[in-house]
């Protein structure tokens, strides 16, 4: 009687402690979980914040350029840049507490909405370069910094639009499709994206030559 109560006991003893394995195998999980989640969601916020201020940026330089020049000063830069920041850890903070539907939906948005700034601006831009200025004939054409202001917004605008599309649509389709497919589409999109994402430096390294120099060519 006494070895089947040592052995129950120790029966007992041995499921609690895969009990108590579990439930903190599973908290550093979730902790995890809460880590990479932070991370990924100050890369999204920040990444794509910084790209639409400089949107705005070139928008101001070209079709206001008095609004551009009283707000040049590095202090205005600073503090833009300080409110980017805080704005970005205000809303990791808030990301990391609520639910992951809401996540999704709440980056959606978010995306959409500097997609469709930026896109403002660019197209804005597009449409002043090829209007004739002050001094230039109907039948002259676009001065050759013009040109090349053109065609770096182009390459800009379509980097821009490669690099949130798939994001935005393969964010859309986390409620539609199941988890392994999921994981599969957002995967093959973001890697599509951090790949559009690098060819716009590679883009201007290779036009100024230093590219070559880098290579050691």
């Amino acid at each position: 009687m006494q070895t089947v109560g040592l052995i129950h006991t120790l029966e007992q003893c041995l499921n609690r402690m895969q009990t108590v394995r579990l439930i903190h195998t599973l908290e550093q999980c979730l902790n995890r979980m809460q880590t990479v989640r932070l991370i990924h969601t100050l890369e999204q916020c920040l990444n794509r914040m910084q790209t639409c201020c400089v949107c705005v940026e070139r928008y101001l330089a070209v079709l206001h350029p008095l609004t551009f020049l009283r707000y040049r000063p590095l202090r205005y830069r600073v503090g833009c840049s300080a409110l980017v920041w805080m704005i970005t850890f205000g809303g990791c903070s808030a990301f990391v507490f609520l639910q992951h539907s809401v996540l999704n939906f709440a980056l959606v948005v978010f995306m959409i909405l500097l997609l469709s700034v930026m896109t403002f601006c660019c197209l804005a831009i597009l449409r002043a370069l090829r209007s004739p200025g002050l001094g230039e004939g109907e039948g002259q054409g676009p001065h050759l910094a013009k040109k090349r202001a053109f065609r770096i917004i182009t390459v800009s605008l379509v980097i821009t639009m490669a690099t949130y599309l798939p994001m935005i649509v393969a964010s859309s389709l986390q409620d539609h499709v199941s988890y392994r497919s999921f994981c599969i589409v957002y995967l093959t999109c973001y890697s599509f994206s951090v790949f559009c994402i690098l060819v716009q430096p590679l883009h201007f390294l290779s036009r100024a030559g230093k590219l070559q120099c880098i290579m050691g060519h």
